[in-house]
């Protein structure tokens, strides 16, 4: 699902950890960590629960993203990543 929001420049909705509210997330890259996990790498565009985080990057680990919905909001201004960024050394699932 975080890759078909990629492709298709849409925010998603997501729940990470013990969020009660969701947030909104502008995906750029999905990825293997170097830990061997499966990343997602974006801007957080909102945060019910830390106002002040609003339009920073992130990195959320999907397997603690609790639930995830592609919404019908196109992405602004694609974030942009650098390919040869050490974070990426596991592989690059899908990006921008």
């Amino acid at each position: 699902m975080i890759g078909d929001a990629i492709d298709a420049r849409r925010l998603l909705s997501l729940r990470y950890d013990d969020d009660v509210l969701p947030r909104s997330f502008q995906p750029a890259a999905l990825y293997f960590s170097s830990g061997e996990k499966v990343c997602v790498t974006g801007i957080q565009i909102s945060n019910p629960a830390e106002l002040q985080s609003n339009g920073e990057p992130r990195v959320f680990e999907v397997g603690r993203i609790r639930t995830v919905e592609i919404t019908d909001q196109p992405f602004r201004q694609p974030a942009t990543i650098d390919r040869s960024d050490s974070r990426y050394a596991g592989g690059i699932i899908k990006s921008v």
